[in-house]
């Protein structure tokens, strides 16, 4: 298979580093095991169903979505969807309903508007669908707010013909500092959450799921009591803000530390990894010091593709990095930009080191000029 050579490359596109992208998927999948976590990743951040089932085949034990659409998508590669934004109206829940059989389907639930809705759709298509009450432990964005409203509505789903009450779930979204900084704010929400889970125990409605977690409180995530399944969305690629609050993974001195280290200054003002271990992702920008192995890189360059391979050599030649050229392959043309880099032999071309004198410096200077 042939592949574009980068000055023949639309941009904006994305580019990603497939070696990371697995390493990304590896850790995620280490830390989940060892801490007898399920993990059903949102799949939001790519839409993308060949990344999904590298999730799958990487220990994921199903995907989250956001939309009908999605659920259509990934129903092709997943035998568990789960989504995660109620369904409102006849044409959405009709779509729900029409995937495959072999699709175990749940729902996020926090009315019983809501959940009256899919109870019917339910039963006029023979179908059994998963209810996961949602829980509010601060963001304030979803979810019922009192554990006696979730005792309400999970009676009601669990007493519903065509509706499988199984358990809970929440979303940790305003946890959003560095993750050295994050042990009250995930100790206040493993206290709210045991508030819900004594009242549903105590009802004879204990859940058998508790889903949670985020990207940011990733490697924390066995420190919020209870939980029993993470939904991280950036997993895959992780993104700059990942990699300057250290969620990216292994950030810190050395070869990257331990799980949840905040990353030196230097690593987080650009896209630099953590040695062989750290993963990084997202918009390339001006970093500092010389390229090295860094993360699944998503790079968006500028509109105007221009010369870059003659940068990409000059960048190559300053930092004194040889190697070979990435191939480049391109899938999923409806907007999605989504292309593997393979590196043939040398290393990355500066995605993850971003620094002075080398390719990251140059693209950025493209793209803040034209805004992007």
């Amino acid at each position: 298979m042939s592949h574009p050579s980068l000055d023949r490359i639309e941009t904006p596109a994305a580019l990603v580093d497939e070696d990371r992208l697995e390493k990304n998927l590896q850790k995620a999948a280490v830390y989940v095991r060892e801490h007898g976590l399920r993990w059903r990743p949102h799949t939001k951040t790519h839409k993308v169903p060949e990344l999904a089932a590298r999730q799958l085949q990487a220990g994921a034990s199903g995907v989250t979505v956001a939309t009908p659409r999605e659920a259509e998508v990934m129903g092709a590669v997943a035998d568990d969807v789960l989504l995660a934004y109620s369904p409102v109206g006849a044409s959405k829940l009709a779509r729900l309903m029409a995937l495959p059989g072999r699709v175990r389907l749940s729902v996020a639930v926090d009315s019983r508007e809501v959940l009256a809705g899919l109870a019917e759709a339910a039963r006029g298509a023979g179908r059994r669908v998963g209810v996961l009450v949602e829980l509010d432990l601060g963001m304030r964005r979803v979810g019922v707010p009192t554990p006696e409203e979730a005792v309400r509505l999970a009676r009601e789903a669990a007493g519903t013909q065509g509706l499988e009450y199984q358990g809970v779930m929440f979303y940790p979204g305003h946890i959003r500092m560095p993750l050295a900084e994050q042990g009250p704010a995930l100790a206040e929400v493993s206290r709210r959450l045991g508030t819900f889970l004594e009242a549903l125990g105590a009802a004879g409605l204990k859940p058998g799921i508790v889903s949670g977690g985020s990207t940011p409180t990733l490697w924390r995530s066995h420190e919020v009591v209870g939980m029993n399944e993470i939904r991280p969305g950036i997993t895959p690629f992780f993104d700059r803000a990942s990699v300057w609050l250290g969620r990216g993974g292994l950030l810190g001195a050395g070869d990257g530390g331990e799980h949840g280290g905040a990353g030196t200054g230097r690593h987080r003002r650009g896209l630099q990894g953590a040695g062989e271990g750290g993963t990084t992702g997202g918009w390339l920008r001006r970093g500092a010091g010389a390229p090295r192995r860094g993360g699944a890189c998503v790079v968006r360059g500028a509109r105007d593709a221009g010369p870059v391979e003659d940068r990409v050599a000059a960048a190559r030649g300053r930092a004194g990095a040889g190697g070979a050229q990435p191939r480049l392959c391109f899938g999923e043309p409806a907007g999605r930009a989504v292309g593997h880099a393979r590196r043939t032999g040398g290393g990355p071309l500066g995605c993850d080191g971003a620094g002075p004198g080398n390719i990251g410096e140059d693209v950025t200077r493209r793209v803040h000029r034209r805004g992007l």
